[in-house]
């Protein structure tokens, strides 16, 4: 059957450009969508292993900035195509036991197979995880790696068992809550967090004081869900072209000897940067189910695939603002975003905003160093206003 949009995400793009949230957030959110529609019936042979397309995506930034917005549809989908989902902050015994219940037969076609298969929707992915529960992050962690068959015992309900794990997340959260999940040694060099795509943005698409959703709109949004129902029936095993090989063997040389890494290097993102080819082949997938029902990944797949996870890369260190050693580091990362939204602010302004933060002597030392580091500069000789100039 032929699809109604040419290519889901840009028409699923389309569709939320009528509310304000982030544009990168509605993006992820369609790769999240298209990810628990395939679900576990779709995968990549890669040598002797298989790769599957789930992801954990977790959108970051302050408050009311769109997250719970961004994560409408994708529920509404989901849940309209009787997709296993969750979106209550339940336990991980529940959690668990509903998975179990989930399990379900599929024919694959060749065969069939008892596949638990689920996605978590977390408006507020801190209550979910908890603080610092390194019991939920490694069973997240295990899930991740769509195990064949996965235990868990418990003290009087005996053992929950689990098979072919497939598993796509998606949630919300501030800087402050991640800070609060994850202590400093738990960070991105973790398993779990390496897992996790962390969308980060701190400024609206678009001022929309009055939206309006017409008949056009509610023509594509039927659109999308009746081609997303047939990506949900999509079962098979995906194979690389030859443009896309001669790419990749390119790409994994330049990579080993990090020419592409993203435009950080910092320690804490060792386990990310492990990963992250695997980020790019399940992105890889999911993008050419946006486009096409066959079952080739070409060399456009792949490049597409970079470029959304390179745009994403730039603004994900930002996620972690919050870790810093500086018991000031929350207030820096905090004027350094206001400064970008500003771009030129008066000085007066921000002592009187974080007043109960930081003195006036240690906010001058901040400003001086984001001078430093090209990021802002004087306007003023008396130093009364500052411009943020990116870099």
């Amino acid at each position: 059957m032929q699809r109604h949009c040419s290519n889901w995400i840009q028409s699923y793009v389309q569709l939320t450009s009528k509310n304000e949230a982030p544009t990168i957030y509605h993006e992820w959110a369609a790769i999240f969508a298209i990810s628990s529609a395939m679900r576990r019936k779709c995968c990549l042979r890669w040598a002797d292993r298989y790769i599957y397309p789930n992801m954990y995506i977790v959108f970051v930034g302050p408050p009311a900035i769109g997250k719970n917005t961004a994560m409408m549809y994708p529920d509404r989908f989901l849940r309209t195509l009787n997709i296993p989902r969750s979106s209550a902050f339940i336990t991980k015994e529940a959690l668990i036991g509903a998975m179990e219940r989930q399990t379900t037969e599929v024919d694959l076609g060749y065969t069939i197979e008892k596949h638990c298969t689920f996605s978590i929707l977390s408006e507020e992915f801190s209550v979910f995880i908890g603080q610092q529960n390194p019991g939920l992050m490694n069973m997240l962690t295990d899930w991740f790696d769509n195990k064949e068959e996965w235990s868990y015992e418990t003290k009087t309900a005996g053992t929950n068992k689990l098979q072919n794990v497939f598993i796509s997340l998606l949630g919300g959260a501030t800087q402050q809550s991640i800070g609060a999940m994850f202590p400093d040694n738990l960070m991105i060099g973790t398993g779990f967090a390496s897992r996790i795509i962390f969308v980060y943005a701190d400024k609206k698409s678009k001022f929309l004081p009055f939206p309006v959703f017409t008949e056009d709109d509610k023509i594509l949004e039927q659109q999308l869900l009746q081609d997303l129902e047939q990506i949900a029936g999509l079962r098979g095993i995906y194979q690389p072209t030859q443009d896309f090989i001669r790419f990749w063997l390119v790409f994994a040389e330049a990579q080993q000897s990090e020419q592409v890494f993203p435009p950080y290097a910092e320690s804490k993102f060792e386990g990310y940067l492990g990963r992250r080819d695997l980020h790019i082949r399940k992105l890889a997938m999911i993008i050419r189910a946006a486009k096409s029902n066959d079952f080739e990944i070409t060399e456009e797949d792949i490049m597409d695939a970079l470029t959304l996870l390179k745009r994403t890369e730039i603004e994900m260190v930002k996620t972690f603002g919050q870790l810093g050693q500086s018991k000031h580091a929350s207030v820096l990362t905090n004027i350094l975003a206001l400064l970008s939204r500003q771009k030129v602010t008066e000085v007066h302004i921000l002592y009187q905003r974080y007043m109960l933060d930081a003195s006036v002597d240690e906010i001058n030392a901040m400003l001086e160093g984001f001078c430093a580091m090209k990021k802002c500069r004087w306007t003023t000789l008396d130093k009364t206003k500052i411009e943020y100039i990116g870099g």
